[in-house]
C-alpha cells in the first residue's frame, strides 16, 4: 500500500507542477502580445491620452486607409478593408489631427477622416463615406 500512496503523490504533484507551469506560459504569452496592455487602450486607465475608435468600410468595394501626416503626403499605416469590413485605430483626445486617407483600388483618393478629440469618445464609430477633403 505504501509504495501506492508514494506513486499517487507523486503523480498529484507532478499534475500541479504542469499546471502551474500551463498558468505561467498562457500568462506570459499574454503580456508578450500586449493584450494586458491593451486594456488601458479601453479606458481602463484614466491617465492615457489615446483610445480607440472603429474605422468602417461602409460601401461594396475593398478600399485602402493610409494614416498621414498633417499634409496627407507621409504615410504611417497601411491597411485594407473590404467592403463593410471594420478595424479599430487608435487616436487621442488631445484636440490633435490624425488624419486617414481613403483610397479606392484603383488608386484614387476618395478623401481623408480626421480623428481629432477633444475628449474620449468611446464606441465612436466612423464610417469612410464621411470622408472630407484632405489637408
Amino acid at each position: 500500500m505504501g509504495t501506492r500512496a508514494s506513486t499517487r503523490r507523486l503523480l498529484y504533484a507532478a499534475a500541479a507542477v504542469a499546471g502551474l507551469l500551463l498558468v505561467g506560459a498562457v500568462t506570459l504569452e499574454l503580456v508578450r502580445t500586449g493584450w494586458f496592455s491593451r486594456l488601458h487602450d479601453n479606458g481602463v486607465d484614466p491617465t492615457t491620452r489615446t483610445f480607440a475608435v472603429r474605422l468602417y468600410n461602409d460601401s461594396s468595394v475593398t478600399i485602402t486607409l493610409k494614416q498621414c501626416d498633417p499634409t496627407c503626403s507621409t504615410f504611417h499605416e497601411e491597411l485594407q478593408l473590404g467592403p463593410w469590413g471594420s478595424t479599430m485605430a487608435n487616436t487621442s483626445d488631445e484636440n490633435v489631427d490624425n488624419y486617414w486617407l481613403v483610397v479606392s483600388n484603383s488608386g484614387t483618393r476618395l478623401g481623408c477622416l480626421d480623428l481629432k478629440y477633444d475628449h474620449k469618445a468611446f464606441g465612436t464609430v466612423v464610417k469612410t463615406s464621411m470622408a472630407g477633403a484632405c489637408p
